[in-house]
């Protein structure tokens, strides 16, 4: 007869116990799958989470409505001070001259920006009767509306005109947000914000990582990229033919006013990236990464509402040679032929880097500055073929030779990120993406 001793017995139990622990923590992870959301500024990424939340979390609290009042608020007053500053660099004259000296320069006078806003609009339940009709007069001058039409040679919110629009409501005695007008705001994104779900439909926790995609928040992106199952990458369709620009001989803004004063200050030609191209770069290096070789890839072809509006009277070949506008349609402003050739564009270049890990992150120095900015400048026709182009014409598109290596599927979808329905529709089909990536991990296929 074998007795246990005290020691022994203490050590079974723990040993139990431990492994106890073990058994439910793999079931908890096999349970919660992590999602990684990458892309430029201004891609949608922010407003993807806030319809998430929408969709699958009961959307916002009443205190999260009231709080975010002050940035419709804010952001209503800082586009129209953005379109009145193009004004001035556009030449653009007011239709009324009471607009220009009474209007005009009431809402030039306010500071607002992000850190300001809490401060001017503390306490305000609407917006006063004198800012709504600021606003209202102004967007109704022909001189401000032809300074709008110009909206693509500066950096204005894609949300402008739905704020402008609304801004009676938002005078409107204790204003609440609608759901709409909280998706609407722009508030920069920095650091690193992680969001969980719970996904009925899949019975799983969906742990979002949202990460700001200014270029200065991009060294912290590497933070994020263990235990990643998928990867929701987003680009802008709208932004084939827009830029930014240095404000520095070290690194790009994505500031809205530093943007404007840039184009103010005529330093355009030589320190300007065309976004999409900055977009389709990141995206090849991001795919390149051996860390993230295993997670599942998907493009967000964004905001295809402003391409189908935009393509009527700024033609893609424009920026892009290589598009061929007789290739389906035979319509130059075909939204569906453009959206095709871009996603086409993004899905070639994908996998495209042979390099470590630090490819994507040794572009930046210790401050988040740009020490390299040549290294993002290449691009792959549709053909498959890599041309090389050593001139400076920031209106085209410049080529790098790259090294192919193995590929994978990008699944992609075009989307428009204010649209709740559109949001909810895509996603029904990326979760499952998602979940079939999670059970492959755990070899569970």
């Amino acid at each position: 007869m074998c007795i246990e001793s005290n020691e022994s017995r203490e050590i079974r139990k723990r040993n139990k116990k431990i492994e106890k622990i073990l058994k439910e923590n793999k079931s908890i992870v096999r349970k919660q799958v992590k999602l990684l959301l990458l892309g430029t500024g201004e891609s949608g990424k922010s407003t993807f989470i806030k319809q998430m939340r929408i969709i699958h979390d009961n959307g916002f609290t009443s205190a999260e409505l009231i709080n975010n009042r002050i940035y419709v608020f804010h952001n209503t007053i800082k586009c129209m001070q953005l379109l009145l500053h193009a004004m001035k660099y556009l030449s653009i004259e007011f239709e009324n001259f009471e607009n220009k000296n009474h209007y005009a320069e009431q809402i030039l006078s306010i500071d607002c920006s992000y850190s300001q806003a809490t401060v001017i609009f503390a306490n305000q339940l609407s917006l006063s009767k004198d800012l709504v009709d600021c606003i209202r007069c102004l967007w109704s001058d022909s001189g401000v509306k032809q300074c709008y039409e110009h909206r693509t040679q500066f950096q204005l919110s894609d949300s402008a005109e739905y704020f402008f629009e609304n801004v009676e409501r938002f005078g409107q005695p204790n204003y609440i947000p609608t759901n709409d007008d909280i998706v609407r705001i722009r508030l920069p994104t920095t650091g690193i914000i992680e969001h969980l779900f719970y996904i009925k439909s899949a019975k799983i926790n969906l742990r979002i990582v949202d990460v700001g995609g200014q270029d200065n928040e991009r060294m912290k992106w590497i933070n994020c990229f263990e235990g990643v199952t998928s990867i929701i990458f987003l680009t802008a369709l709208n932004e084939y033919d827009m830029f930014k620009y240095k404000s520095n001989h070290l690194n790009f803004n994505d500031s809205e006013y530093d943007q404007m004063i840039q184009i103010l200050d005529g330093r355009k030609s030589e320190n300007r990236v065309n976004r999409m191209q900055e977009s389709l770069n990141l995206f090849s290096l991001i795919t390149s990464l051996k860390t993230l070789f295993k997670s599942s890839f998907i493009l967000f072809l964004n905001k295809k509402d402003l391409l189908e509006e935009k393509i009527k009277r700024s033609p893609l070949k424009r920026i892009f040679e290589d598009f061929n506008s007789e290739r389906v349609n035979g319509n130059i402003n075909d939204a569906s032929d453009a959206g095709q050739f871009i996603k086409e564009l993004f899905i070639r270049n994908a996998f495209s880097y042979y390099n470590d890990d630090k490819q994507l992150f040794n572009q930046y120095d210790n401050n988040g500055k740009i020490i390299n900015d040549n290294s993002f400048h290449h691009h792959q026709t549709l053909n498959g073929t890599i041309s090389m182009n050593s001139n400076n014409n920031n209106n085209g598109i410049h080529h790098r030779q790259s090294i192919k290596r193995e590929t994978k599927t990008i699944y992609s979808h075009f989307t428009c990120a204010t649209d709740t329905e559109n949001i909810k529709f895509v996603f029904d089909s990326v979760k499952w993406t998602i979940l079939n990536k999670n059970m492959e991990d755990f070899g569970l296929h």
